[in-house]
């Protein structure tokens, strides 16, 4: 019997784990985005499937029903496939759309498995310090899938309860994606300007319960560590990738660094 293994391949190769470079070397393909594949390139021996055939899809749903398909053609021949996810398979990625058609796997008899990665919060967090120190609320402030008033009343109850905010997805993947039709995601077009609507109304809201100092870690390529206040600023050079964090009223910032927590050095060392 073929098996479909969902790899989590974090950000860089570096992040990849033991456990997945053990299930990649027992696959016979691998698929996924080219983005992903470049991670590993040069390092791993593996027969990567470009996935040229199911690129014309004509929006999301189609190129994961295509995805499924394909991988589950070539696993049906008894080979192992994996699935390349940025970060980890379980968020926002692969495991998603794969485990709702668990039944479909099952009825063609192929196995199904899922190896964690490192998703970019815990990059994210490492880098900045420890601002996810006391927990935290992770949520996409651009999603195709939820509308913006269930993300906002989300957040805004974050905000109520004081913890610190985690944002995947703060513009639109349509802006580098012909997967989101006009016609089919009429919400988020033009993407640019809906998405930059959705960042000034997240910072109007997020003044209302923060200081204009409280600590926002931007983590990207080149992350930055601003005020609340001058969040605007860097709206515009935001990316589908680009992850942030807002800390709360125990949140603070020290030498380029955030953490949560109520423990202070000088004062215990009096």
């Amino acid at each position: 019997m073929g098996k479909i293994i969902l790899i989590g391949v974090g950000l860089d190769y570096e992040d990849i784990t033991l456990g997945a470079l053990k299930a990649l070397g027992s696959c016979d393909y691998v698929m996924g985005h080219q983005k992903f594949y470049n991670q590993l390139k040069n390092k791993v021996d593996v027969t990567f499937i470009p996935e040229d055939d199911i690129q014309d899809s004509f929006d999301i749903e189609e190129l994961n029903v295509k995805r499924i398909q394909k991988a589950v053609s070539l696993a049906e021949k008894g080979k192992t496939v994996a699935l390349l996810s940025g970060g980890d398979p379980g968020i926002w990625a692969s495991a998603g759309y794969f485990t709702r058609a668990l039944e479909f796997l099952s009825e063609r008899k192929v196995g199904f498995e899922i190896m964690p990665g490192v998703p970019a919060f815990i990059k994210a967090n490492a880098f900045f310090g420890a601002p996810l120190n006391f927990g935290f609320c992770l949520l996409p402030l651009c999603d195709e899938w939820i509308t913006e008033d269930e993300i906002f009343l989300k957040i805004e109850a974050s905000l109520k309860t004081d913890q610190v905010i985690v944002l995947y997805k703060p513009v639109f993947e349509a802006l580098s994606s012909v997967f989101y039709p006009p016609e089919k995601y009429p919400f988020i077009h033009p993407p640019l300007e809906k998405s930059l609507l959705r960042l000034k109304r997240l910072h109007n809201l997020l003044l209302e319960y923060r200081s204009g100092d409280a600590p926002v870690g931007i983590y990207t390529e080149s992350p930055l560590l601003i005020p609340l206040i001058e969040f605007p600023h860097i709206f515009e050079s935001l990316t589908y990738f680009a992850l942030i964090i807002v800390g709360n009223s125990q949140t603070v910032a020290i030498d380029g660094k955030m953490v949560t927590t109520k423990f202070d050095y000088a004062a215990s060392t009096v």
